[in-house]
């Protein structure tokens, strides 16, 4: 039997809000039937979501379940059921798949009633929980009528026997791992967490004090005050597109080499950062002792990633810094008594699946014999037998941005970010497009590879990754598109890759999932256990894919996020 769900309920994060009303659809006979968090008859909706051969369609089904689940209801668990959410982004990733935006776009109705519309909005805004229960009813049949209409269109579309089979083998049985790693969240320790909220506290006040001593009654988040006080006998550094003296980030870095002032303001900024963005989000996100994150399966104009890389909000684990002092951070998060976090970490995988679609000679080779990249490709540039560290990272960031359609902007914007003034001098605009050129000469089928991809683009309109997943791209003459395209192929078949990978990983009983990460999956296991199931995670992540090229996965062991 085949129901279309939506739950109401007083917020966005399961974990916290109030459930109030649960509707269901039945699709073959187009009954609705309604249950309030208080109904007397709300144990038949139990007996229907645990029926053998339920088939469950929502537009966010990880939702509805997890605050199903929170609210003491099962769902029979052999079989998720559709998530329209995800299937539509499958479809086609351009726009908002926000279910009323959908409607309207494709046509499904000609006039909904929204959120804002049914609670208000400024003065007159009401809390969900107030609004009239008949209104929240039909409210919520038209969510189940228009995921019906929605689940219908999809039906009906000529590629749909393609993205209900990727839906089947990847997407269903990822989406049933994502809701076991959201519904158990990831351990915090709150005494680190208030020590080094202490501790970055205390420092933005001591540099505060200092400050004031060096420049008196200046406001430091003005920068016109900033401006007059660092510029008052200094010639501009850079100036804003308005003509303005720009008081940025890098030119109080600039500023900072001859003036402690500066300096002191950039730490400031740090410890503030740290404090309000990074540990701020934790708290705003705390469930008792655990957050609960929310990874992002679908691709949307308003959040997740065009490419089909997994993202994450609310709080963002993908974002903590592994450098500077906001690395401690990660201490925050820790692994429960006699378990330890276990990571795998794809090594270089977007650069070998380059390779493996392109077939260049130069990167198939470098792979199979399992030499260093980037030390090859500095050799090729700077036309040295024995790079320095300076130019293997010139290698390393020509790999990761020449490779994949970057200019010689991006070059100089990233090498600017990295390097020393001084490095960064030995740079100029036509250096970079000289080591550009010496770049394609090493790598001329990467090259070719390229412009047959924007070929592709221009005649079909989209580009897709190895697993056949669909990326619509706009625009398709301009260099964006161009850039977007060969960036999607092999990040797209990055995240098609860890997917497949997560699933067989978390296969084992032994293990629990806890974050992912862009190229890597972190778990959870018994610290007795590390050496047999690191063996297994890494072998398992490694053979989740055959490529032209060896795949390789670095794995990491330790009681908290900070070690591995």
């Amino acid at each position: 039997m085949q129901i279309i769900l939506d739950t109401e309920s007083t917020g966005k994060l399961w974990y916290k809000d109030k459930l109030l009303l649960v509707g269901v659809l039945i699709l073959d006979t187009g009954e609705i039937k309604q249950y309030w968090h208080d109904s007397p008859n709300i144990g038949d909706l139990r007996t229907m979501l645990l029926a053998p051969g339920s088939e469950i369609i929502c537009h966010n089904v990880k939702y509805d379940i997890l605050v199903l689940r929170r609210n003491g209801f099962s769902v029979n668990n052999s079989f998720l059921g559709w998530c329209t959410l995800v299937l539509s982004s499958l479809l086609d990733n351009r726009g908002s798949h926000a279910l009323k935006d959908l409607a309207l776009s494709l046509k499904l109705e000609d006039k909904v009633t929204t959120l804002k519309e049914l609670i208000g909005s400024g003065k007159n805004k009401l809390d969900i929980d107030k609004i009239d229960r008949k209104k929240l009813e039909e409210y919520n049949a038209q969510d189940l009528i228009l995921t019906g209409k929605l689940f219908n269109y999809l039906l009906q579309q000529p590629a749909w026997e393609t993205i209900k089979k990727r839906w089947l083998k990847i997407e269903e049985p990822f989406l049933k791992n994502l809701i076991e790693i959201e519904w158990k969240g990831i351990l915090i320790d709150n005494s680190v967490k208030e020590e080094l909220k202490k501790k970055f506290l205390e420092e933005q006040e001591k540099n505060r004090v200092i400050l004031k001593e060096q420049l008196g009654e200046i406001n430091i988040n003005s920068p016109k005050q900033l401006v007059a006080y660092f510029f008052k006998n200094r010639e501009a550094i850079r100036r804003t597109e308005k003509g303005n003296i720009s008081i940025n980030e890098e030119v109080l870095k600039d500023l900072s080499k001859e003036d402690s002032a500066a300096a002191r303001i950039i730490e400031l900024r740090k410890a503030h950062k740290i404090v309000k963005t990074y540990i701020g989000n934790i708290d705003a996100y705390l469930d008792c002792d655990r957050i609960h994150p929310n990874f992002i399966q679908h691709s949307d104009i308003s959040e997740g990633a065009g490419t089909g890389r997994i993202s994450c909000s609310r709080p963002n684990t993908e974002n903590i810094p592994e450098h500077s002092q906001a690395r401690e951070i990660r201490r925050i998060f820790t692994a429960r008594p006699g378990n330890v976090f276990l990571a795998g970490d794809y090594s270089q995988i977007e650069l070998r699946f380059l390779a493996h679609f392109s077939k260049d000679p130069a990167l198939l080779d470098a792979f199979k014999r399992d030499k260093d990249l980037h030390e090859l490709t500095a050799i090729d540039l700077f036309e040295s037998e024995h790079p320095n560290d300076l130019e293997r990272f010139v290698g390393k960031t020509f790999n990761f941005a020449v490779g994949f359609g970057a200019g010689v902007d991006t070059i100089l914007s990233a090498l600017k970010k990295n390097l020393s003034s001084e490095d960064f001098a030995k740079f100029s605009y036509e250096r970079i497009r000289e080591l550009i050129s010496r770049y394609w000469k090493t790598y001329r089928r990467l090259r070719e590879w390229t412009f047959e991809i924007r070929s592709l683009l221009k005649a079909k309109g989209y580009v897709e990754t190895i697993c056949g997943r669909r990326r619509y791209i706009d625009d398709i003459d301009s260099g964006w598109a161009w850039r977007a395209a060969v960036d999607t192929i092999p990040q797209g078949s990055a995240a098609d890759l860890l997917k497949l990978a997560t699933t067989k990983v978390l296969d084992n009983p032994e293990i629990q999932g806890r974050n992912l990460v862009h190229d890597s999956l972190v778990v959870e296991i018994p610290e007795n256990r590390v050496g047999d199931l690191g063996f297994f995670v890494k072998k398992t992540m490694m053979g989740a894919m055959k490529l032209d090229v060896p795949i390789r996965v670095k794995v990491k062991y330790g009681k908290t996020f900070m070690d591995v």
